[in-house]
């Protein structure tokens, strides 16, 4: 009878501790699994960083490269014996080459140097991971934050008014609003040629008002005066609209009376950053029309024929050079006068534009890799172009003759000076430095 309580003591302690191991056992086992857990989590986030890493060193290699470009145009430019031997889309070509690491090669295909510079490469090269950089040209010249209405600076003028000369100049935004109207109804009516569906849909709308409304969407409401105005004011109850310079012509996808069949349109021509160099080379044929609306459809693929060669007729690409160059091929495949050809471009630079052989904004997409983890990053980048200096104006001499500077020998006569001063070479253009004006990771 004493031996029944010590035998019923020994089987609850049995029990205890195969409870005490079974707890232990399974803390031990999410103990395990939580480590584990943080273990991946942390290597994840060292494969983000380093991939991070990897993509930034490829920005920087990009900017080095946009900076050797910059040196190459300027040299370009300057050199007309350089413009005669090479055409500058050869220069460019290489700077728009995608670059790629590790560099996909066939080792069976390479000869002793080659393989020696790749191994070099590879033991010099600190990236870690892979690398995809391409850098592309921005062809767009329809710049929606020239609409902008900017309010006036009459202070420096005094009490004196302007002249008929002034009063009848147009401003910038007026230039770049009947530019876009023009742009837009062209697109819109060809449009509805071609297509019925969209004819039935946007027969009836109107592109001067969608101008007027874009010019809404970037402007000071204050200084917009326009009778459309009202309207515009009950479109947007729901959404304010930005009022200010647009970053990304995404943004165009935001007017709430512009159709995306619309801006499907025109979204290829518009850059909301400051491209004023249109690249020769790049022009499309619905760029050219834009440059040029005499031309016939005939004249102007006869234009890209001349430009971009005919497999057909073995014709070989012939690119354009310099401006001069461009003006002889408008001028063959037309009846355009070269008087005419100056007068266009003219008002192009009243729009802030220039035709040249190279772009100066640039889109940057590179994408770095490393073990399971990606980032990419999206880059806009500008090379402004150097201004010139400004010549003195006549009206900064004394108003005093008096007090006018007696030493200063009188001005020659006209058929005393010298003739090189009745040629005025216009400076070529100069870049500056490349810097980044619109950035995203992803």
């Amino acid at each position: 009878m004493k031996n029944g309580p010590l035998n019923n003591s020994s089987g609850v302690a049995i029990v205890m501790v195969m409870a005490a191991v079974t707890i232990i056992t399974l803390l031990l086992g999410s103990f395990t699994y939580f480590t584990s857990i943080n273990k991946i989590r942390i290597y994840s986030n060292q494969d983000k960083r380093q991939a991070r890493l990897t993509a930034e060193a490829g920005l920087n290699m990009a900017m080095a490269q946009l900076e050797i470009f910059k040196e190459a145009f300027n040299l370009y430019q300057k050199n007309k014996s350089v413009q005669s031997m090479i055409p500058f889309n050869l220069l460019e070509s290489a700077l728009t080459q995608p670059f790629a690491y590790p560099i996909p090669v066939n080792e069976d295909s390479m000869n002793l140097i080659q393989k020696t510079a790749l191994e070099d490469f590879e033991k010099t090269t600190k990236l870690k991971g892979q690398l995809l950089m391409t850098i592309s040209p921005i062809t767009g010249f329809i710049n929606p934050n020239s609409l902008m209405i900017i309010r006036e600076d009459n202070s420096q003028n005094g009490n004196a008014s302007f002249n008929d000369q002034d009063k009848s100049d147009k401003q910038l935004h007026e230039l770049m609003r009947e530019e876009l109207t023009r742009i837009l109804d062209l697109e819109i009516r060809t449009k509805i040629e071609n297509d019925d569906i969209f004819a039935e849909k946007f027969s009836n709308i109107d592109p001067e008002k969608l101008t007027s409304e874009l010019q809404y969407f970037v402007s000071n409401p204050a200084l917009f005066d326009s009778v459309d105005k009202g309207e515009f004011e009950i479109l947007y109850e729901n959404y304010r609209p930005k009022f200010a310079p647009m970053i990304s012509k995404e943004e165009m996808y935001l007017l709430a009376g512009w159709p995306e069949e619309i801006v499907d349109l025109i979204i290829d021509r518009i850059s909301p950053h400051n491209v004023t160099l249109i690249p020769l080379n790049k022009i499309s044929k619905p760029h050219l029309r834009v440059l040029f609306p005499q031309l016939a459809e005939e004249q102007i693929n006869d234009f890209f024929v001349q430009r971009d060669g005919d497999p057909k007729e073995e014709l070989p690409p012939t690119p354009i050079k310099n401006l001069d160059d461009f003006k002889r091929v408008i001028k063959m495949v037309s009846s355009i006068s070269e008087s005419e050809i100056n007068k266009r471009l003219d008002e192009l630079k009243k729009l802030g534009l220039e035709l040249s052989v190279a772009s100066k904004v640039f889109k940057i997409e590179i994408t770095g890799t490393f073990g399971l983890v990606s980032q990419t990053i999206n880059a806009i980048v500008d090379l402004p172009v150097l201004p010139t200096s400004l010549e003195k104006k006549e009206n900064s001499q004394p108003k005093d003759p008096e007090l006018a500077n007696e030493a200063d020998p009188p001005p020659l006569p006209e058929e005393s000076q010298p003739s090189n001063q009745n040629k005025k070479e216009e400076k070529p253009t100069e870049l500056m430095s490349p810097r980044i004006v619109e950035i995203f990771y992803r």
